[in-house]
């Protein structure tokens, strides 16, 4: 076994020792040769680019992907989803459902143990929970459905034992276990420990397979949880880069990083290196934030959509190695179609959409700042390209370039009316982004539209995927058709780079690969 994991190991480095030259190195060590030898040069550790610096380690507050990446290697939820879909145990052990009460039974396994010893109990999940529920970046679509969460009733979690607990709520909810597979419902240590919480984020517990050794604006750097209770994982430890994307292509040289993406490949690159194609699953967005004028007025929404010349955009996606697919958000339902009439761009369309906003020309309608959040590939480039169409048609316009903390504290401070991003490129969870964003809207992705959101709540009580699947397309057909958030494609894979001898399952490359909660340990690495 030892001979394996020495071979394996030199796989990840992008290192190819014969079987022969690993046992001439055995023997030499050995005999005492070399005994100095620092272990990290053989460890089997994954450095990646991460376009954002981490901004927070707090489930709650991971309002971007790349915050949420290192999180879900510290810490773990109840529940995961296999195959991306079927709600199973994972720090629980088992649940029962009980109809009449409304009420969830859950088992809390009796192995796992946080990062500084101590056992995982009930009392953590309830003070996890009850975290959530004061906090206002709780998941606003399903903590209202816990009794007492957010509202003056008798609280419906109850430690029923050291390792069981019962959730009761206030009606029946077949998708409620999936909910506790999601980002926010990671678990946290009861009361952080005796910790204070702004000191223990910075240096967080958990139970998940990685425990962190170090953050700063550069580098987070993250070990393998050696008694993590589903075994180690094949990795000794994860590093993500935050550089520039000039030191990045760099590093290609000598082979100092194994993943670059989201970046796309350059034009030469040394040949340890393989082009691979990433499912992204992310649109680009236009959204107005509604209570702002002009933008409550759907006449200005749509003129400022038929201004856009999609085709230019196309070319564009194309040209950075983004294939174009089809979908609007919440993903797959109408399609994104240049050729559907709602797409074209026309000049006598937008003048039509104004008279219907109130405006007999162009030149009366208020300037328009959109705040833009992008990373690589996709960052002034498609910016550029929509703020000429705009100019173009007459539009007074000015596109503010923000890095993602930057956008965030704007939205905060009600100084953006309208946003430009893409969540997985610009690393934004869309949820959580946009409940800072929406303004009355239960959903969070649409303005305060009482239909829209009828038919989300609708979509979410549904146990029947098929019947959700076509509630979707309907909320999807309201999103489009009244130009709330106006989708400028929906991007469905990137080409990027990654070092030869890493089998990384494409789809877990922004979340918590080569992490035995997943399916993928020891399957990480060729070797």
């Amino acid at each position: 076994m030892a001979l394996v994991r020495s071979e394996r190991k030199c796989v990840a480095l992008g290192r190819t020792e014969a079987p022969s030259v690993i046992m001439l190195s055995k023997f030499v060590l050995a005999a005492g040769f070399f005994l100095l030898v620092s272990a990290s040069l053989n460890a089997a550790v994954y450095r990646r680019y991460l376009p954002d610096r981490v901004i927070t380690l707090d489930p709650l507050k991971t309002v971007e992907r790349y915050s949420q990446f290192v999180a879900l290697q510290i810490y773990d939820p109840l529940f995961h989803l296999k195959d991306g879909t079927t709600p199973v145990p994972h720090l629980a052990e088992s649940y029962t459902y009980n109809s009449s009460t409304k009420s969830f039974r859950i088992q809390i396994r009796k192995d796992v143990f946080f990062h500084d010893g101590l056992q995982l109990k009930a009392a953590d999940i309830l003070f996890s929970i009850q975290r959530m529920c004061r906090h206002n970046s709780g998941n606003a679509k399903v903590l209202p459905l816990i009794k007492g969460c957010r509202d003056g009733e008798k609280f419906g979690i109850q430690e029923t034992g050291d390792f069981e607990l019962s959730i009761q709520l206030h009606e029946h909810f077949p998708p409620f276990i999936s909910y506790l597979a999601s980002p926010q419902f990671m678990i946290l240590p009861n009361s952080f420990h005796g910790r204070k919480e702004e000191e223990f984020f910075k240096r967080p517990v958990g139970t998940g397979a990685f425990i962190l050794e170090h953050i700063n604006n550069d580098e987070v750097s993250l070990k393998r949880n050696d008694r993590y209770f589903l075994g180690k994982s094949d990795l000794d430890g994860i590093v993500g880069l935050t550089e520039p994307q000039e030191k990045i292509y760099a590093r290609l040289k000598d082979g100092s990083i194994d993943d670059i993406f989201p970046l796309p490949p350059p034009a030469t690159y040394p040949s340890a290196y393989e082009e691979v194609r990433f499912n992204t699953a992310s649109s680009m967005l236009l959204t107005f934030r509604t209570g702002v004028e002009p933008f409550e007025r759907a006449g200005i929404r749509k003129a400022l959509r038929a201004s856009i010349r999609f085709d230019r955009l196309k070319t564009e996606y194309s040209s950075q190695g983004i294939v174009p697919g089809t979908g609007v958000v919440p993903w797959g339902a109408i399609g994104f179609d240049p050729a559907m009439p709602i797409f074209q761009h026309d000049r006598n369309i937008v003048r039509q959409y104004l008279r219907e906003a109130g405006y007999a020309d162009v030149s009366l309608v208020p300037k328009i700042v959109v705040h833009v959040a992008l990373k690589e590939p996709l960052s002034r480039k498609i910016a550029e390209l929509i703020e000429s169409d705009f100019r173009e048609q007459g539009f007074k316009c000015l596109f503010a370039y923000h890095s993602l903390p930057e956008l965030v504290q704007a939205i905060q401070q009600n100084k953006a009316g309208v946003i430009l991003f893409a969540p997985a490129i610009s690393s934004i969870d869309t949820y959580q982004f946009m409940e800072m964003w929406r303004s009355g809207s239960g959903s969070g992705l649409s303005p305060s539209d009482k239909e829209y959101d009828a038919v989300l709540d609708s979509a979410l009580k549904s146990s029947d995927r098929v019947v959700r699947g076509e509630i979707y397309k309907k909320a999807d057909r309201l999103l489009v058709e009244n130009a709330y958030t106006i989708t400028l494609g929906h991007i469905i894979s990137q080409r990027s780079l990654r070092k030869k001898g890493w089998t990384v399952p494409i789809v877990n490359i922004l979340g918590p690969f080569l992490n035995p909660m997943y399916g993928t340990r020891l399957a990480g690495l060729k070797g």
